[in-house]
């Protein structure tokens, strides 16, 4: 990748301890996705509009914190949150900012899930509970009052909006149904002990995975059709194509799978042993799974398995961790992977990779110099992802744009059924929402900051947002909570548990 000028970098609050020990948990504890380093804010970069080759960056923008969230590319704007609690608009072709909203002032909840945008609505599950903002002006619509700071106040799983209703997970594995147009509760099921898992959503029926396996619930009531138990823990998010499931599991042996179920009855289909965990959430894509694993803690898989039948069709070893939920565009498999350091994570280095997806080649990677735990969407030829701030440990992270090398969009299911971002091929795209707007005209300023009912203006490409006690990651979930992006996660439950701690704080 081209070396880049360094952009205009304000800093955060000093959080350095804090993150050191986060980086040093995120060695001992996974492997991450690296992150595409050598960047600099949005200010300093040259726009969308220049000649690029595959692999090499067209943008990148400052974030007040690491980007963990998976993007989300609607109507030629792109939306990602930030562990330090903030959600932010950006210009596809440029990178230009638009708006960005803080659901906490203090950056103490974080914003790791993917968002959904829907009839011009962003909704997003955060460490403060879910909220609906007008896509134009980052406004407001409403947030879930009953259950913010309560029992949905989970960073982790993405929400997916369907027939005007917003399905989401929380930590403590309640799926919940609110209104898509005012917050309220339509219904609440226990879906387990815990989850990470983002919903995906078909034919009315809406599938989870947890700590108890896999369930599946009736979308218009919320009772259960099915509960199957899939032998250990799935952090993966569930993906369906023709009348199947295909979700992975992860326990830390190797009794770990990835499993095709049918969707009417959750009877199992075929199970492929990866012999190591399944880290990420499957995408299908031409009849093909494609999904990444990780064979130790400096290793891994990408894999391609026959979606009617469960046979290997190739394996790609990448010899660094897959924690990456993949995407596919143009026959190319896009997929972050990651080489951790245990003994200085900032030496930890890792490669966006683009994948010959007929015969497992790898066709182009992009180097990189800091963790992503962010899974890449495809747009237009252009990949966006998320990751940590490469260069410094006292700034955030960064959004970027890299040339995808193919003219296409992500076609896997795990974007087009907007599990773990999407783009404007969404299949329920075309939703109408009864919600209330905003009546008045916002400033027509890419640097205009929503921050609750209250606007601020920060210069941009700038980490200006975190000025304020951003001297933390969320609800402690910085690297698990970003498995809701990734769709999959190890030693979740023990920070799962750190982050309570801190949300009581």
């Amino acid at each position: 990748m081209n070396e880049t000028v360094p952009g205009n970098t304000a800093s955060a609050t000093p959080a350095s301890d804090r993150r050191r020990f986060l980086r040093a948990t995120v060695a001992t504890g996974l492997a991450s996705v690296a992150g595409l380093g050598g960047v600099g804010s949005a200010a300093a970069q040259e726009t969308g509009t220049q000649e690029t080759d595959a692999g090499e960056r067209r943008w990148a923008v400052d974030l007040p914190f690491d980007a963990l969230s998976s993007p989300t590319v609607v109507d030629g704007t792109a939306y990602v949150g930030s562990a330090g609690g903030t959600v932010h608009a950006v210009d596809a072709a440029s990178g230009d900012e638009r708006w960005r909203f803080e659901v906490d002032a203090a950056g103490r909840r974080a914003v790791n899930a993917a968002p959904m945008v829907v009839d011009d609505v962003v909704f997003l599950d955060s460490g403060a509970g879910v909220f609906a903002l007008d896509a134009p002006t980052g406004r407001e619509l409403w947030r879930a009052e009953a259950v913010v700071g309560g029992e949905i106040n989970n960073p982790h799983s993405s929400p997916t909006v369907v027939h005007g209703t917003v399905f989401v997970g929380s930590a403590g594995a309640i799926l919940y149904a609110l209104d898509a147009a005012t917050g309220d509760e339509r219904w609440r099921v226990d879906a387990g002990e815990f989850t990470f898992s983002s919903p995906t959503v078909v034919d009315d029926t809406v599938y989870l995975g947890t700590d108890a396996g896999v369930v599946a619930v009736d979308g218009e009531s919320g009772e259960e059709r099915w509960h199957r138990e899939i032998g250990d823990v799935s952090y993966s998010s569930p993906t369906v194509a023709d009348g199947r499931l295909f979700v992975g599991t992860f326990s830390g042996d190797e009794a770990v799978s990835v499993y095709a179920l049918a969707v009417e009855s959750g009877e199992e289909a075929w199970r492929f042993d990866t012999g190591h965990d399944v880290g990420s959430s499957p995408t299908v894509a031409d009849g093909t799974v494609f999904v990444g694993t990780q064979t130790s803690d400096d290793g891994g898989d990408v894999w391609a398995v026959d979606a009617a039948s469960g046979e290997e069709q190739w394996r790609a070893g990448v010899d660094e961790v897959v924690f990456s939920s993949p995407t596919v565009a143009g026959g190319t498999v896009f997929v972050g992977t990651n080489a951790i350091d245990a003994r200085d994570v900032s030496e930890s280095e890792g490669t966006l990779r683009a994948i010959d997806a007929q015969s497992g080649e790898e066709r182009w990677r992009a180097p990189a110099g800091a963790e992503v735990l962010s899974s890449p969407t495809v747009v237009d030829g252009t990949v966006f992802v998320g990751h940590w701030d490469a260069d410094d440990d006292e700034n955030g992270g960064r959004l970027v744009a890299i040339d995808a090398g193919v003219d296409a969009s992500s076609e896997g299911t795990r974007v087009t059924l907007g599990t773990l971002g999407h783009h404007d091929g969404y299949r329920h795209a075309d939703q109408s929402l009864d919600v209330d707007r905003p009546t008045d005209t916002a400033t027509e300023s890419p640097t205009e900051t929503a921050t609750r009912s209250e606007t601020a203006t920060t210069a941009p490409g700038t980490t200006g947002a975190g000025d304020e006690g951003t001297d933390a990651v969320g609800p402690g979930f910085g690297v698990a909570a970003a498995l809701a992006g990734l769709g999959g996660g190890a030693s979740l439950r023990a920070r799962n548990r750190g982050g309570d701690e801190r949300d009581e704080e």
